[in-house]
């Protein structure tokens, strides 16, 4: 059983190379832009790691403002995700691993491994516990907290602080190829300041660059190249660019970031450096807001620092782009925490969780933002239908994403929470599916499938193998007996029929 505070990371193991291919999209920009702001709800069990010997919760990472988790990254196994944590009452900065099985349940082939999680709460109750910790890990020394994390193929970049310490904070480096054993590296950075979240990337001439966030004095970025081609050389003398010399800024909408992670277009020629944060902006009225953002910066090198032999940091050029807003997610995500982002297969996927866990049922709550349904590729395969299904008109609202293959039928739409902890059960108002021609995915008026009620109402979403829309279920009749008006707030279960 795993006990918190869990296993010391050490640097003696011997492990394999770590892999570092670094994340890529074609477009970085259209796939930044082209992620769904409304997420799916999971639930990750921390089982009996906090107990203590007694047979006590020892509260540790529930409600206290220095004891909480900071960020969250998905490994390239797709299976596990890692979470930093930071907790000042026992001087111990962590890392929980998270190993996911739910979302592999009726998967057609190993490949679903490193796709979309989708929402576990749609299991049955019984088996909700699938998704647990499997490996607790500390770090040695007296930096208690643990920043937003990131990850370069198998390295995981951790930021690690103590401001009572003349040397305020250090980026750490962690060999994570194999969840089961990591491996701390030697090389690290230590900085006068504070540094809230990290991102490294690697150039086409093969050395690292690194990506440094503070708030210490003024909002910055940090940056750091490697001496070498290998990362046990240590890094260069760093370079800083404050937000006052980011173009394109607005100074009313000053970035927060709580995690970053660094981002290539396919060729490598391009660099990005995405984010997310919880904003504090002012209202009319003198109040603020606090929502929950998610930015992205273009980061322009010099050509001393991208050429293949001896290349030199020289200060880039940071370009930021308009910020998207990302509705509250109540206890299930807080971007002024947990957050962090994935590639696979040219698809960008957006992580957000709690900052505490809930004591009673110890455990902890992570939304997955994946890419909306786009009009091409043309499904042909029942492995690839998905369907949306959205609280509001034009598919806004709380979002429920189905794929189908997997989730052949939900008897009780109440059972299915979504972010803020809400069900699903007669709410839903507008609907985008793509289904291979000749499937019907049928939307079931009542529970169970309409048991015992002889009119059936239903309501059939039937494959083309194109994108369907429906942008407002107040426009679909009702087939049945009863003649409803529409089948606006009035889905509760459904089933694949053919």
């Amino acid at each position: 059983m795993v006990r918190y505070k869990g296993i010391t990371l050490s640097s003696n193991d011997s492990v394999p190379s770590p892999r570092t291919e670094p994340y890529q999209l074609s477009d970085p920009l259209a796939s930044f832009f082209d992620l769904n702001v409304y997420g799916q709800r999971n639930v990750l069990f921390f089982n009996k790691a906090f107990i203590d010997d007694n047979g006590n919760d020892t509260q540790h990472y529930t409600f206290r403002l220095n004891n909480h988790f900071q960020g969250v990254v998905r490994h390239m196994d797709g299976q596990h995700f890692i979470f930093s944590g930071s907790n000042t009452f026992d001087d111990t900065a962590c890392l929980f691993v998270f190993k996911l099985n739910s979302y592999l349940a009726n998967a057609a082939n190993d490949e679903f491994r490193q796709k979309f999680i989708r929402s576990n709460t749609i299991i049955p109750n019984d088996d909700e516990h699938m998704d647990n910790v499997e490996f607790i890990y500390n770090f040695p020394g007296p930096y208690w907290h643990a920043g937003g994390i990131s990850l370069l193929g198998d390295i995981l970049v951790c930021p690690l602080e103590n401001k009572d310490l003349h040397k305020r904070s250090k980026i750490c480096f962690i060999n994570f190829r194999n969840p089961s054993r990591p491996k701390l590296y030697k090389t690290e950075i230590y900085r006068d300041y504070a540094a809230g979240c990290a991102s490294m990337t690697k150039l086409k001439n093969k050395h690292f660059l690194l990506a440094v966030w503070t708030e210490d004095n003024v909002h910055k970025l940090n940056f750091y190249l490697s001496n070498s081609k290998n990362l046990s050389n240590g890094f260069s003398s760093e370079i800083t660019v404050p937000f006052e010399d980011f173009k394109n800024r607005h100074d009313n909408i000053k970035p927060r970031f709580q995690c970053i992670q660094m981002i290539q277009n396919n060729d490598g020629s391009k660099i990005y450096i995405i984010g997310t944060d919880k904003g504090r902006v002012p209202k009319h009225d003198g109040s603020y807001s606090f929502p929950n953002r998610r930015f992205i910066m273009y980061i322009d090198l010099d050509h001393a620092t991208k050429r293949t032999n001896d290349p030199i940091l020289i200060t880039p050029e940071v370009t930021i782009f308009p910020h998207w807003e990302i509705p509250n997610g109540g206890e299930s995500y807080n971007f002024n925490a947990v957050g962090g982002y994935y590639v696979h297969d040219n698809q960008l996927y957006m992580y957000g969780g709690s900052t505490f866990r809930v004591q009673s049922k110890s455990n902890i709550r992570i939304t997955e933002f994946a890419p909306s349904l786009k009009p091409t590729p043309k499904c042909d395969l029942l492995e690839d239908a998905i369907v949306e299904l959205y609280t509001e008109n034009e598919f806004k609202g709380r979002c429920l994403v189905l794929q189908i293959d997997r989730v052949r039928s939900i008897p009780d739409f109440r059972k299915i929470k979504g972010v803020k902890k809400k069900h699903f059960d007669d709410c839903i108002k507008s609907v985008r599916f793509k289904i291979p021609q000749g499937v019907i995915y049928r939307l079931f008026e009542d529970r169970y499938y309409n048991e015992g009620d002889d009119t059936r109402n239903f309501l059939d979403l039937q494959g083309s193998g194109r994108l369907e829309q429906i942008p407002k279920l107040s426009d679909r009749n009702s087939p049945g007996l009863k003649l409803k008006k529409s089948f606006r707030n009035k889905i509760s279960s459904a089933q694949l029929v053919i």
